[in-house]
């Protein structure tokens, strides 16, 4: 257990050095003195949080368990869950945003939510909205699962 958490902590770090202080060269306009163009530093933006994992499991019970597991929570307020079917547009399973476990944090959590309105044999398509602090969202990949 011990260092399942460590890795995860390093994993995190490493990725918060990649995401939030990747640096990157631009050439800054040159004075009207004539001066030569300065090199400079531009930080570019962390994204909302590190999505590790995410994955969709039918279950025998005609429900639908969407987990997911980040690596760290920058600048994320919370999760919306959306599913979408083949005849439908994407639609907001979640009544109210999912707070994330450690928000702001370098070290991250794992969630799930419960889809209790399954069909069997109908395929299924989710996705996570990330909503950041500053009212900004990110979105997952999709993950497509056929209900049991």
């Amino acid at each position: 257990m011990k260092t399942q958490t460590t890795f995860k902590l390093v994993l995190a770090i490493a990725l918060l050095g990649l995401a939030a202080f990747a640096l990157t060269p631009a050439r800054a306009a040159a004075s009207s003195q004539g001066g030569q163009p300065q090199n400079s530093i531009q930080a570019n933006s962390p994204q909302v949080a590190v999505l590790i994992a995410f994955s969709a499991k039918a279950t025998k019970s005609h429900t639908v368990r969407v987990s997911w597991e980040t690596g760290a929570e920058f600048t994320l307020v919370g999760f919306h869950v959306y599913r979408k079917t083949k005849n439908s547009d994407w639609v907001k399973m979640t009544n109210s945003m999912i707070s994330p476990d450690v928000a702001g944090g370098i070290t991250g959590s794992t969630y799930s939510f419960v889809d209790k309105k399954v069909r069997k044999g109908k395929l299924y398509s989710y996705r996570l909205e990330l909503v950041s602090s500053t009212g900004n969202s990110e979105w997952s990949d999709i993950v497509t699962v056929k209900g049991k």
